[in-house]
């Protein structure tokens, strides 16, 4: 396959993808042939079992070959609370024609680090969609590297970030365009709050003979307290002179007369304050297609809101 071997040829120089290689870890592959299109959604749950500390590596490839289908859903969690470091890798190969929806979910224990690398590579009038929600540890990394290497490609990805118990949350996304006609969708949301910290460092490069280019990133954040933190970095190269392309990024807080109306209906301070913070990631997690997944999303997220103290919240 010239598209899988073209990738793991290209790769960037990364400490934590070579950290990766340097074992022969673990790790699931998926193959779906040409044509086959699964009716059900494929499940993956990476469980941390045990309480001792240690490094953890996963490995994962998957590859949908022409004109194939499938819904992935990728899940981390942590049997019990321990000291880890989890550095995983996945590659995903998307051929023509071929469609992917990718739906991930990081919800591990505060003991632990986690990182995931992902590289997708896409052929032509292929598609991905993903949504991914970033939760949990107490120190998180999510490098997303997107490849098009075939024309009429289509990838929407999009998700939010949750940072609310002293954790650090990253996300590092860098799509490259380089073949013409090709669309990419991202946007992502967070909600900081307490002494917590999101990072959203995301990069779109439009290559020179990436004409009729259409290419948008978005990142908003609502910090919920004084003492929170948000570093964010949307960036676009353009090489070419026939494209569609926009990036933005914001830092805001609750609207305390939209707190004000809450709470002159009747409704007590924090939970105005969780309804408004609810809302304003809402409209990312009523477009998960997945039921399970959406209504997991909501109830995780009330959960995480419930349990945050937003009692140093912005503007009082």
């Amino acid at each position: 396959n010239n598209t899988l071997q073209a990738s793991l040829v290209n790769k960037d120089s990364k400490l934590f993808q070579y950290l990766n290689q340097s074992v022969a870890p673990d790790g699931v592959f998926i193959h779906v042939a040409e044509g086959v299109k699964l009716a059900k959604p494929v499940e993956i749950v990476f469980v941390k079992s045990g309480d001792q500390a240690e490094l953890v590596q996963t490995h994962n490839v998957v590859i949908l070959e022409k004109s194939a289908e499938m819904t992935l859903l990728e899940k981390h969690v942590d049997e019990v609370s321990s000291q880890s470091f989890c550095n995983n890798q996945s590659e995903l190969f998307i051929d023509e024609q071929a469609s992917l929806k990718h739906y991930y979910l990081q919800q591990r224990e505060m003991s632990a680090w986690h990182r995931d690398g992902i590289d997708r590579v896409q052929a032509d009038d292929s598609q991905y969609h993903g949504w991914f929600g970033c939760c949990g540890s107490q120190w998180s990394r999510l490098e997303m590297n997107a490849y098009f290497n075939g024309e009429n490609a289509l990838s929407k990805v999009q998700g939010i970030q949750l940072s609310m118990h002293g954790q650090v949350n990253d996300i590092h996304l860098d799509t490259r365009h380089d073949q013409p006609n090709c669309h990419s969708e991202q946007h992502f949301r967070g909600l900081v709050s307490g002494k917590s910290k999101i990072v959203f460092d995301g990069n779109i490069t439009v290559s020179q003979d990436a004409q009729k280019t259409v290419a948008h990133l978005s990142d908003n954040n609502l910090m919920l307290t004084r003492n929170a933190e948000v570093d964010a970095k949307p960036q676009l190269e353009i090489y070419a002179d026939d494209v569609q392309c926009s990036h933005g990024t914001s830092i805001g807080e609750l609207d305390e007369q939209q707190v004000f109306f809450l709470r002159s209906r009747g409704i007590a301070e924090e939970q105005a304050k969780r309804l408004l913070s609810i809302g304003f990631v809402a409209e990312l997690i009523e477009k998960i297609e997945l039921d399970e997944f959406r209504q997991q999303m909501s109830g995780l997220l009330e959960r995480q809101l419930q349990a945050s103290d937003t009692r140093e919240t912005v503007g009082d």
